[in-house]
């Protein structure tokens, strides 16, 4: 048999080029795995392993089958999915992360949904969770729960759209109307139904720290590499000066790890800060790729299309908060308190209606394919 290009080092090579650096810029990488851990133990796993427990057992429970029959038009409708894949929405929505690609792998394993299937909701379930939006992005960073909640509602509705145009460019067919079965006793008690879930989203959570810790270390190694400060000169110059030093390089740690990335995000101007954060928090960086991978099994996860969703998903949500987040974040900056350029009830209900308009076009665009 032919041996591919670049035999055994071309493996090598790379594996010995990161030891290296580890080694030789052994502080910064263990300043940025402590880092890694700080944002594990505040934020990630307070807030995602709760979800990630709720995902697993929910898929496992009389509960899996109802939110089937309540959710299954919506999963048909808005994600192109079937009716047995509607348990993962409500993780997918407000889980965090990981949540959606946890329910997706536990549906997959458990034979109720197809690898096809799977494939394709694990490019439309992943979000940022509403704690995380509201708590620490809108309350820490802009002054205001509220903009966290727009910020929620924003990357929802550019979820739809992505839906929609991936399940065009894809050419993802209509799922076929399958009649639910009635409700039936699982197997197993509940308590045996609740240590299968701990122990399950126990098992993720451990690769999620890790990858969240590896990528925070890979973060601070490129930067004291120079890779980074190389990176932010380009990113000015093709941006003409909008993103630029400081911004850029929390730009920069944000595609690698989405914590890490917000934390750098804080010590910016709001501002500024509003410039990089709507398309990041969609995106969720090389981290949350591997986070949302680690429920699946090897050759599953679809990583070309996943990250060019990803892409997609954060230019839509950059695109729908442009003309809402900026007002408001002049009017905190410029106030030093969360004074609204327009009030909060105004902006709910705009980001209400802005939702609700996506879902009109999202139902228009389904009976326009679908020929119905």
């Amino acid at each position: 048999m032919r041996q591919k290009r670049g035999g055994p080092w071309g493996s090598l090579l790379p594996a010995l080029l990161g030891a290296g650096a580890l080694l030789y810029w052994s502080e910064a990488a263990a300043r940025g795995a402590r880092l890694g851990l700080t944002a594990c133990g505040t934020v990630i796993l307070p807030a995602v392993f709760p979800f990630l427990v709720f995902s697993v057992y929910l898929v496992h429970s009389p509960a899996g089958a109802a939110s089937a029959s309540l959710l299954g038009r919506a999963a048909g409708r808005c994600y192109r999915l079937p009716p047995q894949a509607a348990a993962a929405l409500i993780p997918g929505w407000v889980g965090g992360y990981p949540a959606g690609a946890g329910a997706l792998a536990e549906l997959l394993a458990a034979g109720k949904i197809t690898l096809e299937d799977a494939r394709f909701g694990v490019l439309v379930l992943i979000h940022s969770g509403p704690a995380f939006l509201a708590g620490v992005v809108g309350e820490h960073l802009f002054g205001s729960t509220l903009t966290g909640v727009f910020l929620f509602l924003t990357q929802l509705a550019a979820g739809l759209l992505s839906a929609k145009i991936l399940a065009l460019f894809l050419r993802r067919p209509c799922p076929a109307k399958v009649p639910l079965q009635p409700l039936q006793k699982p197997e197993g008690s509940a308590a045996a139904r609740l240590l299968h879930a701990v122990t399950a989203a126990t098992a993720v959570t451990l690769k999620i720290t890790a990858f969240v810790v590896l990528c925070s270390a890979a973060s601070e190694v490129l930067t004291a590499m120079g890779v980074f400060p190389a990176l932010m000169r380009v990113i000015a110059f093709l941006t003409g000066g909008a993103v630029s030093g400081e911004t850029a390089r929390a730009f920069l740690t944000g595609l690698l790890e989405i914590s890490a990335g917000s934390a750098a995000a804080a010590s910016l101007p709001p501002l500024e800060a509003a410039k990089i954060l709507p398309f990041l928090l969609s995106f969720g960086g090389l981290s949350v790729a591997l986070q949302a991978s680690a429920p699946f099994r090897e050759g599953e996860f679809p990583w070309g299309r996943f990250l060019l969703g990803r892409v997609l998903h954060g230019a839509l949500t950059a695109l729908l908060a442009a003309p809402w987040l900026p007002g408001r974040v002049a009017a905190y900056a410029m106030g030093g308190t969360p004074v609204l350029a327009c009030g909060g009830g105004e902006l709910l209900w705009g980001t209400f209606w802005m939702l609700t308009l996506c879902l009109m076009l999202s139902c228009r665009w389904e009976l326009g394919i679908s020929g119905k």
